[in-house]
C-alpha cells in the first residue's frame, strides 16, 4: 500500500488560517511606518525593522510552507497500523498498531468545514494521535473502517480468551 495524501484543499485552508495571523501582523508593521515617517525616532524605526520581520516570515508561512507541508504530510493505514507522517523542520513518522487504538473519532472545526476538510482522531494509551486536513467524508469513511478494525481486533481477543478458559 501507498502512502495517501491529506485532502487537496489542505493547502486553501492553511493559506487561509495564516492569512489572518498575517492580516494581524500587518497592522503593527504599518502603525510602525507611519510612526516612523512622522517622528523619525529611532524606537519607531528598530519596532518598524522588528514587525516586519515577523510579516516576512508570515508571508513565507502563507505562500511557502503550505506547499511543502502538502508534500511532506502522509498517512498509510492497513490491517495491522497507523502510519503518519509529517513536519517540516521537525518531522515525525509515528507508527500506530491497529491493537493499540482505543478510539477513534471524525472531527471537523469551523475553518476545516468551510474548505470540507476533517480530522481523524485516534486515541491509544500513549495519547491521542491526528491525521489532520482530510476530506471529510474520507475522514469519516476511514474513522468508521478503523472503528470496525478495532472492534474486529477485539473480538477475536475475546474469542481466544474464551478459547483459552474453555480448555
Amino acid at each position: 500500500m501507498e502512502f495517501q495524501k491529506v485532502g487537496k484543499k489542505a493547502k486553501a485552508k492553511w493559506r487561509f488560517s495564516r492569512s489572518i495571523m498575517l492580516i494581524l501582523l500587518l497592522i503593527p508593521f504599518v502603525i510602525s511606518i507611519f510612526s516612523y515617517i512622522y517622528d523619525g525616532e529611532i524606537g519607531s524605526l528598530i519596532f518598524m525593522i522588528v514587525s516586519g520581520a515577523f510579516v516576512v516570515f508570515q508571508l513565507l508561512n502563507v505562500i511557502v510552507y503550505p506547499i511543502i507541508e502538502y508534500i511532506q504530510w502522509a498517512y498509510l493505514i492497513t490491517d495491522d497500523r497507523i502510519e503518519i507522517k509529517k513536519g517540516i523542520f521537525w518531522r515525525t513518522h509515528t507508527i500506530i498498531p491497529i491493537s493499540r487504538v482505543q478510539h477513534v473519532c471524525a472531527k471537523q472545526g469551523p475553518v476545516q468545514r468551510m474548505f470540507k476538510l476533517g480530522t481523524i482522531e485516534i486515541m491509544t494509551a500513549a495519547g491521542l494521535h491526528k491525521v489532520e486536513e482530510l476530506d471529510y467524508e474520507t475522514a469519516q469513511q476511514i474513522s468508521d473502517m478503523l472503528r470496525n478494525n478495532v472492534n474486529n481486533k477485539l473480538a477475536e481477543l475475546e474469542s481466544k480468551e474464551q478459547v483459552a478458559q474453555d480448555a
